[in-house]
């Protein structure tokens, strides 16, 4: 189900755009991408992980996504790009 409700949450802050976005000083700043992140402990330590650009993706690639963010978790081969964002 995990995959489902990150495409639909992705879809969501695309289409409310304030969701989306973030204070800086006394202006607000939209952010460009929708990336989701979600969280993996699976014995190696609690990581934060992201599916980038998830509101360009079908539910089959967001699945497919988190899948190899998984195994690269498992293999400790995450980027800082895949925890950043």
């Amino acid at each position: 189900l995990l995959p489902v409700a990150i495409y639909e949450v992705a879809r969501l802050l695309r289409t409310y755009r304030l969701l989306n976005a973030y204070y800086i000083g006394s202006s607000i700043a939209f952010y460009n991408d929708v990336n989701i992140g979600f969280a993996v402990d699976l014995g190696k330590g609690l990581k934060v992980v992201k599916v980038a650009n998830a509101d360009q993706k079908s539910i089959s690639e967001i699945e497919a996504s988190m899948m190899e963010l998984s195994e690269k978790y498992m293999d400790d081969k995450l980027s800082i790009s895949d925890l950043s964002d």
